[in-house]
């Protein structure tokens, strides 16, 4: 009996990128970088993105296959890379294009996980959590990091808030405001929802009152934020997951996407740290591995939850 040979690398490879051209419904080139060496990418990915602002977009890859290049860290629940050169890394981290490491776990049902490759990013320690597979819901949160990498950022100008002495008059001021600005609102890379949803979350019960007036005073100005690029953007997965009943047809995920905004000055405060937080959900299709979202859609909302500075 005659058995065929698979390179490891090379099925590594090709597998990633038929996830890529279909999750991101972009085309994927296999490509060697010239003048990289050994630390050339391994594919690049043209993309539309997500919200319709007939953009595209280019990333590109680099892809390692096997247990060698992870280990699980059990204290953490998270892998860890290893077996890559810290010069490799700081190649990518100097390339034109955003980069990243995308790792394929051989199990009996291959795991992918994702890795942005960021200035910041050390070299020494590359952590993939259990969150960052290639997945369908993997598309909003690289676009966003992908958008961000090469921006240059504009000075806000000096916020005004409004004097108030109680929070019922805070509220009330939100409350009005909160009429004209209610609705969807595109930026470059994302589309957004403010909704009343913002206003019973900010006025909770269990909340300090002291911060709710403020957040109240800051809400009206959501949109000034909202039309200038955050320094970073946190995606953290949401204990509402947990209050979630199972969907026997869907995956339904959860997350809370922070924009967090450093240096704003206010009329009352100098050099604040902003952070702007949406409560995000992502629904698509179960099987959707089987029938390659032929037919399917992913639906992707955020919606604004708070917003709140520190000094």
């Amino acid at each position: 009996m005659h058995f065929i040979k698979y390179d490891k690398g090379a099925l590594g490879e090709a597998l990633v990128g038929n996830l890529l051209s279909i999750i991101f419904n972009g085309e994927v080139q296999k490509l060697t970088l010239r003048g990289e060496g050994t630390a050339a990418m391994d594919l690049d990915l043209s993309y539309p993105t997500p919200f319709g602002t007939q953009t595209t977009r280019k990333l590109a890859f680099q892809v390692k296959t096997g247990k060698s290049y992870a280990r699980w860290h059990k204290t953490r629940s998270e892998w860890v890379m290893q077996n890559i050169k810290d010069t490799h890394i700081k190649k990518w981290q100097n390339m034109n294009l955003p980069a990243l490491l995308v790792w394929v776990n051989p199990l009996n049902k291959p795991e992918v996980y994702w890795k942005f490759i960021k200035a910041d990013t050390p070299s020494t320690y590359l952590r993939l959590s259990k969150n960052h597979k290639l997945r369908p819901e993997a598309i909003f949160e690289i676009d966003r990091l992908s958008f961000l990498a090469y921006k240059q950022r504009k000075k806000m100008p000096i916020i005004n808030l409004k004097k108030v002495s109680l929070v019922s008059d805070a509220r009330k001021h939100a409350k009005k405001k909160l009429k004209k600005i209610k609705g969807v609102h595109k930026t470059d890379f994302v589309n957004v929802e403010i909704s009343n949803y913002v206003l019973k979350h900010l006025t909770r019960a269990s909340k300090n009152k002291t911060h709710i007036k403020d957040s109240l005073t800051l809400l009206p100005h959501v949109p000034t934020f909202l039309k200038h690029i955050p320094h970073y953007i946190e995606t953290t997965e949401s204990t509402d997951d947990k209050k979630q009943a199972p969907n026997e047809h869907f995956e339904v995920i959860k997350r809370k996407v922070s924009f967090v905004y450093k240096n704003v000055d206010f009329d009352d405060m100098r050099s604040a740290v902003v952070t702007v937080r949406f409560k995000e959900t992502i629904i698509y299709p179960k099987d959707w591995e089987t029938n390659w979202l032929l037919n399917k859609q992913i639906q992707h909302s955020l919606i604004l939850e708070s917003i709140y500075r520190k000094s």
